[in-house]
């Protein structure tokens, strides 16, 4: 059984064919192949997770200051926050 990458929320296939023996440390048997990841493949997963990360705090800095500051200052903040981890 081969394995999928797990990018942004979905099961995908790596751009590459090359896989890697996942073994059962006590048997010594393989348990399956996972694909390898390419630089493609981390240059996805790592979009993936700036997006998510910065949806989330946008998310909670909202709640959170939502009650104390006008929309102009959440929006303000938030995109001088987002122009930093650009």
């Amino acid at each position: 059984m081969t394995t999928r990458m797990l990018i942004d929320g979905g099961g995908t296939d790596s751009g590459g064919r090359t896989t890697s023996a996942s073994y059962d440390p006590a048997a010594g048997k393989v348990l399956e192949h996972a694909l390898e990841a390419t630089a493609e493949d981390v240059d996805a997963a790592v979009r993936a997770a700036n997006r998510a990360y910065w949806d989330h705090v946008a998310e909670v800095f909202g709640r959170r200051c939502s009650a104390n500051w006008t929309a102009s200052e959440v929006a303000r903040v938030m995109a001088a926050a987002t122009a930093r981890g650009a």
